[in-house]
């Protein structure tokens, strides 16, 4: 009886002791003395209920979308975004925007930056050397708006980075200039009010390697800081058979980066940020050329008998305040500034004979400023109004020098044999140019299920373009015999149509302005069910670029899109999530950049008459048991050219460039509570065309990546192993054609691959 009462007593915690009343007293006086004591022992009269500690519930994290400048929750935008958290980032081992993009529907990026959203490619096919139009999708690194200087290593980088959204769809109206098409914004984690530092160093095949370190804390109680440091290295995997290069596209990318924050106790409604970052970028520029005769077996091996490289060193500084007004009202401003600085030395002809060097040197600088008064629950209203401002420029100076041209066939000499011209050019081209911008965006809260968004963005942009091109030399070798003095026979290639007449200085500007609508619906059916409707104009201003080969101004006409969207967002018990949009998009004047046909070196834009896009993106997420999470993202993009017609080739009906119909993803990644962790990832896109023409050989392969991650991860210390391509495709990334001009002698083309297979381990330290 004893034993039970203990187990009783064990069970509550709850100690009984003996009788103090009287009556208990006087039975303890009755008690015989015989040196035992008797403790009486009596149940409460009510059962004692312990406190019951209830398992948290399995729920999806929060996501707030913020580069819409709202704040509004993933459920309510009605944007199609895709948000990839820090979180996400550590779980996949995400090294850069390419490894991250490879989760989204609808997103083609390469690790150099470029960005392709619903078909519609940032870049275009003008690659680094043309200082073409603005691109057409907007990367934000700490609300700045990178200029196409800017983009390599600060856009690619995503170590420290608290969040990356993927924008798909215009964004005119809250990010303005450049984001016709979407946009990509990243934001690096801000200093936090505890000390923390992580250390990490990753060694992988193919010479892949990364040393990082971040780390900060708080100095004062209004004062903190953080410091972030990456350089990733790889060994590539393109050979120079030429050269006797192994590694001919080896990489190297650097990133400093410094965070002060300020919350002064005397102004407790303030906070400021500023963020420093250098990033440097040392690459090969990924193209090969593959002349016809000799097919594919030089695949992955480059001819070049001149050295390639891309050298790109980029200074960005962000300074972001945010002031609280009253609880409802408050003011934020960002300040940006950036500085970049480009060299790019490459073989004329990428081929093994002598065919001529060309060197390439950029500046680029961009000052920006925003300032926005944004109301949050202001009765029905929360929304943003704002003012943008910005002053840009580039200046890139291209030298080409010993450029080989064979002349037998232009020039013949009886008796001479081969006849080779040796040409040197120089175009030092400028571009500058001031934007400022109005805008405005509200929610408005009509009833209880029932939100209308208006939107409303007033642009201005100026820009001015000039060149000044020159022939330098233009001399004949007969025989092929260059020991002896040249012949000036510049007047002969003008003749022939192989050089430009073009010779002195040349200047291009123009004004451009648009007002740019937006409206939305969203109807909330649940809680947990919610369906939108949107309706946005788009525009990118015109402008003017350089033909390098050429030496002239090529203008072109601003373009417009009217964009319509339907939208599903559904959140069931919390721990699933279903994100679904629908689109249409009228694009009028579109600037398209093709190849140019006299030489096939040049690229230049022009402006189609009408294109048309039609898709939808599928995105689902579920946790069906904590640290576990499983993902689904499938999209669909039609693009289509209408009436389209440049240097006689009839485009119309064609797709984009890269411009995939299909791309999806699936995976998921669980950690256990012991620390044991694994992610796993597969992605598929389809195959998709090169250049408008649509040809054949012109074109990216299908991919098929796997990619995953096992390890364990402590308090202090973690470790993984991890696999990149697991299936080692092997795929063409980019094919174009070239025609024999200047410079090029043979028929073929420039091919860029897809990163091979990828094996390593990765550790790292925690305090």
């Amino acid at each position: 009886m004893i034993s039970c009462f203990a187990v009783v007593v064990a069970l509550t915690g709850f100690a009984v002791l003996a009788e103090e009343s009287s009556a208990g007293d006087a039975a303890a006086s009755e008690a015989p003395d015989d040196g035992a004591t008797l403790a009486i022992i009596r149940l409460p009269d009510k059962p004692i209920m312990l406190p019951v500690r209830k398992p948290e519930p399995v729920r999806l994290d929060s996501v707030v979308v913020r580069g819409e400048k709202l704040d509004r929750a993933l459920s309510d935008t009605a944007s199609s975004v895709n948000v990839t958290t820090g979180k996400q980032i550590e779980n996949y081992g995400d090294q850069n925007l390419y490894d991250l993009a490879r989760r989204v529907a609808n997103v083609l990026a390469d690790d150099d930056g470029s960005i392709s959203l619903r078909g519609v490619n940032s870049l275009g096919a003008q690659g680094f050397g043309s200082p073409s139009s603005a691109p057409v999708i907007s990367l934000y690194v700490d609300g700045i708006a990178l200029d196409p200087t800017a983009v390599g290593g600060n856009a690619v980088d995503v170590f420290d980075v608290e969040q990356v959204e993927i924008l798909r769809g215009p964004q005119s109206t809250s990010q303005g200039r450049n984001a016709l098409a979407g946009a990509v914004v990243s934001s690096t984690r801000d200093p936090t009010p505890y000390w923390d530092f992580l250390g990490r160093v990753r060694v992988a095949t193919e010479g892949s390697r990364q040393y990082a370190l971040a780390g900060g804390g708080p100095l004062s109680e209004a004062f903190g800081f953080r410091l972030a440091a990456n350089r990733v290295e790889d060994d590539g995997d393109v050979v120079n058979i030429t050269r006797n290069d192994g590694h001919w596209d080896r990489s190297v990318n650097e990133l400093a980066r410094l965070k002060l924050a300020l919350t002064p106790a005397s102004i407790a409604s303030l906070k400021s940020v500023v963020a420093i970052s250098r990033t440097r970028t040392d690459a090969a520029p990924e193209t090969i050329f593959i002349a016809d005769s000799a097919g594919d077996s030089t695949r992955r091996k480059a001819t070049d008998n001149e050295p390639y490289r891309y050298l790109n060193e980029s200074t960005l500084l962000s300074w972001r305040n945010e002031y609280a007004l009253t609880p409802v009202f408050s003011l934020s401003g960002t300040t940006g500034f950036i500085d970049t600085t480009g060299d790019l030395a490459q073989d004329f002809d990428q081929t093994a004979r002598d065919g001529g060097s060309a060197t390439l040197d950029v500046k680029g600088r961009n000052l920006s400023q925003e300032l926005r008064l944004n109301a949050k629950a202001w009765g029905r209203v929360t929304g943003s109004v704002g003012v943008y401002a910005t002053s840009f420029e580039d200046r890139r100076d291209y030298v080409a020098r010993d450029v080989q041209v064979p002349l037998t066939a232009v020039l013949p000499v009886p008796g001479a044999g081969q006849v080779v011209a040796r040409i040197d050019t120089t175009s030092l081209a400028a571009n500058k140019g001031d934007n400022l911008a109005l805008f405005g965006e509200v929610d408005i809260q009509l009833s209880e299920p029932l939100t209308l968004t208006l939107g409303l963005r007033y642009d201005r942009e100026q820009r001015e373009t000039s060149v000044l091109y020159s022939i330098d030399r233009a001399d004949a070798y007969l025989f092929g015999n260059e020991t002896v003095p040249g012949i000036n026979v510049l007047p002969v290639l003008i003749a022939a149509d192989l050089l430009p007449t073009t010779d002195g200085k040349q200047r291009a500007t123009g004004k451009y302005s648009a007002l740019l609508p937006k409206l939305g619906l969203r109807y909330r059916l649940t809680p947990e069910w919610t369906l939108f409707a949107t309706y946005s104009e788009a525009y990118r201003a015109g402008g003017a670029e350089v033909l390098r080969g050429q030496g002239t101004i090529n203008a072109f006409k601003p373009e417009y899109t009217r964009n319509y969207e339907l939208g599903f967002r559904a959140m069931p018990w919390q721990k699933v999530g279903i994100n679904l949009n629908v689109y249409h998009v009228d694009w009028r004047d579109q600037q398209v950049a093709t190849i140019d046909s006299d030489d096939g070196f040049d690229y230049s834009t022009n402006n189609a008459a009408n294109s048309v896009l039609d898709g939808a993106e599928l995105e689902t997420r579920w946790r069906p048991l904590k640290g576990f999470d499983l993902y689904l993202s499938s999209g669909y993009a039609r693009t289509r050219f209408k009436d389209f017609v440049d240097n006689g080739q009839d485009f119309s009906g064609n797709q984009f460039v890269d411009a995939p119909r299909f791309s999806g993803s699936v995976g998921g990644s669980y950690r256990h509570r012991t620390g044991t962790f694994l992610s796993l990832s597969y992605s598929s896109t389809a195959a998709y065309y090169s250049s408008p023409a649509n040809a054949a050989d012109e074109r990216g392969d299908i991919r098929r990546l796997l990619d995953a991650r096992l390890g364990y991860q402590g308090q202090r210390l973690a470790a993984y192993l991890y696999g990149r391509n697991l299936l080692d495709d092997d795929t063409v990334k980019s094919s174009v054609r070239t025609t024999t001009g200047l410079g090029l002698t043979e028929e073929g083309r420039f091919v860029s691959y897809g990163t091979l297979r990828r094996l390593g381990v990765q550790l790292e330290a925690r305090f």
